[in-house]
């Protein structure tokens, strides 16, 4: 058994999808399509591509859709479920893990990106992280140029349009044993939340740089430019080589 193999994973597919309304009105977020696929379809895809085969599901809102949906898709996505009876938060889910899981991969549904995981897992490993936070490069472009000014308001330098980058939250988790016990069963509470405490208690948190490509589909510009971007190269995003 490789250590992909022994990694368990959790997809968050229980969000209410509400920077997406109208459209997540009737459709839950994860199974907006992108092409001809969905979008936890997709995750799924590349996480078994990776190795990583045992994958929980976390279900909130509609969630009712999503386990009907992967329960007959032909691409027979086999997995277990997680059914919150009222919302967890972006972490609480993880609560409800069965005891004994040493290492977790938590995903969020609305997250497309071409993010080696078997290399995230190395890096987390490497690092012996107790948790580790995929961050994703953020661009946006400043559409003025800037006026710099002195203390008498005389224009110093007049500069031209830029782009901003930072180094944001990807929405991908890597939780070791100690991170894990920090979240009880049927607690609310959200990532950020988790790793405080993790912080707080000195535990190794560290961060993967993912450069690649990133997209939150969450936002509708960049579901927009996701789903582009899937039409356009699909296999940039499923490398399992498998036939549909």
């Amino acid at each position: 058994m490789n250590n992909a193999q022994k990694v368990r994973a959790v997809l968050m597919a229980g969000g209410r999808g509400l920077r997406l309304q109208p459209i997540t009105l009737s459709i839950p977020k994860p199974l907006l399509p992108l092409g001809d696929k969905t979008v936890i379809e997709i995750i799924i895809r590349r996480l078994t591509a990776a190795g990583i085969e045992h994958i929980y599901v976390s279900l909130g809102h509609m969630g009712h859709f999503v386990k009907a949906y992967l329960e007959s898709s032909d691409y027979k996505l086999h997995c277990d479920f997680l059914e919150e009876d009222s919302p967890l938060g972006t972490a609480g889910p993880v609560g409800l893990l069965p005891p004994g899981i040493e290492t977790v991969l938590v995903n969020n549904c609305d997250i497309l990106t071409d993010l080696d995981y078997l290399e995230l897992l190395s890096f987390h490993q490497s690092q012996n992280a107790d948790c580790t936070i995929v961050g994703a490069s953020h661009k946006l472009d400043l559409p003025y140029g800037q006026l710099s000014v002195d203390d008498d308001f005389g224009l110093i330098e007049w500069s031209e349009r830029e782009q901003l980058s930072r180094l944001v939250s990807g929405g991908i988790y890597i939780l070791g044993r100690r991170v894990i016990q920090l979240i009880n069963r049927n607690e609310q509470i959200d990532m950020p939340q988790v790793i405080q405490q993790a912080l707080r208690q000195n535990l190794k948190v560290r961060v993967f740089a993912h450069t690649g490509i990133w997209y939150d589909i969450g936002d509708l510009v960049q579901y927009e430019r996701a789903t582009a971007s899937f039409t356009e190269t699909p296999e940039q995003f499923l490398k399992d080589n498998q036939d549909d």
